[in-house]
């Protein structure tokens, strides 16, 4: 069984204050790792996809690109909302399987092995 290529696709709106500790999160799992199931995978990307929301998310994405390798922005020309900017970053993905989260962190990086195994 290869490893299994995941790309993690976030819509930005307002996380200036959540977005660094999520990928903080996030790069534990950039390295191979294996599900309960024994599945290996690994996270080849985070698209950060700026829907064009008040305060200073831009910035962060900016440091956050400069930061991590394996993190890409896309720049959405107007705030088109939450499904618009996801659906965005998933064309643009180029994962074996793709992962949503918020960026509030309210999904937690810790279940996506348990996820993959499900899928």
């Amino acid at each position: 069984m290869s490893c299994v290529r995941l790309s993690v696709v976030i819509p930005v709106y307002q996380g200036e204050g959540t977005l660094p500790a999520l990928m903080a999160e996030l790069e534990a799992f950039t390295t191979k790792q294996r599900t309960p199931a024994g599945r290996e995978f690994v996270i080849e990307e985070v698209l950060l996809v700026w829907d064009r929301g008040p305060g200073r998310s831009d910035q962060v994405l900016r440091e956050l690109t400069a930061q991590y390798s394996w993190v890409r922005t896309l720049w959405l020309s107007r705030n088109f909302g939450q499904h618009a900017a996801t659906l965005a970053g998933m064309t643009s993905s180029g994962g074996d399987w793709i992962v949503t989260m918020d960026d509030d962190g309210q999904q937690d990086p810790a279940f996506i092995p348990k996820i993959l195994d499900t899928a």
